[in-house]
């Protein structure tokens, strides 16, 4: 998986993917459709349980080792971008799993299935149709919803701010390190980061609060707005090492989600007061640490651009219109565009679904002659591709971008 420079460019996907978010100018057009993990997970799992099962032939119990994880969770991820075509100027990596983990897991083999054995809470899971472990699970393993996400109203989570700081754990950056958390995106660094844009992604200190459920944090806004700010705050301090630690190992950038924060889910009055504030030292603090940093805001932005840009983002990506609004890519560009990078939006489902090839290029060109007035621009969806998305339309999107010239408009 070489990364190969684009006809008349001469940029590698890194140095693409940079200099659009830095606004510095880059020749061809760069390709990040966001969520590809989604996308490619089936064959990313196939593969890490393929490898195990190749580990323990002959044998019905295994204790993982970390290191040895690692490499096959390295392994897997570039297995399962090699169903792309044509590659992508970044690539997605999550953090890998704490130490901890290997040492209470077993991996185990029943009926010629394999299964996650946790030895202290005797729970077990099939590995094809769970996540993968991850410093997440370190962070979070004492929450009751840590493996529910949807769950509805844990509101009762923030009644006492004991309970908050025993629930939002306060790790040093020494202790995640020494729990190999960063381990995976350290490798795929090395291994790949000089010519491709390692990128992770997290979420906002804001969205990280779903802990509590829709409507345990929809409530929490009027029935306990103060335990709620300490929350979100509390996640905020929790998130500093892990933005400082994911610098260290090598990434160049975070992709930052954030929903139930837009206009059509909750006022912007309510976003000046809970969502704001904390996303100001977030982006400001992971400025701080190096990493190129694009805020993804779900539903509707528009009423909240200005506030948008005055965050230390380097770029700002937003979802295709929907429900009963549209967000048109050139007015986010024309309010952020001379201090941001956009990110495209094309229609995950239209373009990615139901379109011909020779649409999805259309389209691609649309988005990219629209966002001439901006900084920097990176071809993308709006929203996961479905994965039912033929292969035929994801080349088209991918490559439409690289032929695509980047001039500036001013």
């Amino acid at each position: 998986m070489a990364a190969m420079k684009e006809k008349g460019s001469e940029m590698t996907p890194k140095q693409r993917m940079r200099a659009a978010l830095k606004g510095t100018g880059h020749d061809v057009v760069p390709a990040a459709p966001s969520y590809l993990a989604l996308f490619r997970e089936a064959v990313e799992k196939r593969r890490y349980v393929e490898l195990y099962r190749k580990r323990m032939r002959g044998m019905k119990r295994y204790r993982p080792d970390h290191d040895e994880d690692v490499e096959f969770r390295m392994q897997s991820l570039y297995a399962a971008y090699e169903i792309f075509p044509v590659m992508p100027d970044s690539m997605e990596v999550s953090s890998g799993p704490a130490r901890q983990w290997a040492e209470r897991t077993e991996i185990v083999v029943e009926e010629n299935e394999l299964f996650y054995f946790d030895t202290v809470t005797g729970d077990r899971r099939r590995m094809i149709t769970s996540d993968f472990p991850a410093g997440r699970d370190y962070l979070y393993g004492v929450l009751p919803s840590a493996d529910e996400p949807d769950v509805w109203d844990q509101s009762e989570l923030i009644q006492s701010r004991d309970v908050i700081d025993m629930l939002v754990r306060l790790v040093p950056l020494e202790e995640l390190e020494e729990q190999g958390v960063f381990d995976l995106p350290r490798k795929v660094a090395e291994d790949r980061g000089r010519d491709y844009f390692v990128m992770i992604y997290d979420s906002t200190p804001y969205t990280a609060a779903y802990l509590l459920g829709f409507q345990g944090l929809m409530t929490s806004f009027y029935d306990n707005p103060d335990n709620l700010l300490y929350f979100i705050n509390r996640i905020l301090e929790q998130r500093k090492p892990v933005l400082r630690g994911y610098a260290q190992s090598g990434a160049d950038g975070i992709y930052a989600e954030e929903i139930f924060s837009g206009a059509d889910i909750i006022s912007p009055q309510l976003y000046d007061r809970f969502v704001f504030p904390g996303n100001e030292r977030y982006f400001r603090f992971a400025e701080e640490c190096g990493l190129l940093m694009t805020y993804y805001i779900c539903g509707n932005p528009l009423p909240l651009l200005g506030r948008i840009g005055r965050l230390k983002c380097s770029a700002v990506a937003v979802e295709e219109g929907k429900k009963n609004f549209k967000i048109p890519i050139d007015r986010v560009v024309e309010a952020l565009g001379n201090t941001k990078c956009i990110w495209g939006n094309i229609d995950a489902v239209e373009f990615g679904l139901h379109a011909r090839p020779e649409q999805v290029r259309t389209e691609v060109a649309r988005q990219i002659e629209a966002a001439r007035r901006a900084k920097g621009f990176i071809v993308s969806t709006g929203s996961p591709l479905p994965l039912e998305s033929p292969m035929d339309n994801i080349e088209a999107l991918i490559a439409a971008a690289h032929e695509g010239k980047w001039e500036l408009k001013f």
